[in-house]
């Protein structure tokens, strides 16, 4: 099954699905990202907003507060090892834009189909609404 995760993978569509009610997409519709599996059992994955708007300085890590704070707002990102354990990917977090997550195994279960893989997480309660995460890829280049 590994084999199947293996290389490159750009964003479809990234939705929160409430139990209830429209999907919510929190980096926009049209959010642009890459999923990378390597054969030797690591990944990395980043998500972001198009059109985000450039720092004033040139210089890295020296953005204005306000700044930061939409550059963060507008991206997601880690990297880590992964294993496939059934119907679930599991990524260990080693490294994340979102402190919390590192360190921790982030569950996701996953279908294929053709040329596609579809990341999803089980139910969790955000902002008082129970609702999953929906992560759409489609792979970069010919190799299924």
């Amino acid at each position: 099954m590994k084999h199947r995760f293996i290389g490159t993978w750009r964003a479809v569509s990234w939705e929160f699905r409430p139990a209830l009610g429209e999907p919510h997409y929190p980096l926009g519709r049209d959010a642009m990202g890459m999923l990378i599996y390597s054969a030797d059992g690591h990944m990395a994955v980043s998500l972001m907003r198009p059109g985000r708007v450039p720092f004033e300085s040139s210089a890295l890590f020296e953005g204005s507060a306000a700044e930061k704070l939409a550059a963060m707002d507008s991206y997601a990102s880690y990297a880590g090892r992964y294993e496939i354990r059934g119907n679930k990917v599991i990524h260990h977090v080693d490294f994340s834009l979102f402190p919390n997550w590192t360190g921790t195994a982030q569950e996701r279960f996953f279908k294929f189909d053709q040329g596609r893989l579809l990341l999803y997480t089980a139910p969790f309660v955000k902002d008082g609404v129970e609702q999953a995460a929906y992560l759409l890829w489609e792979k970069i280049g010919t190799r299924l």
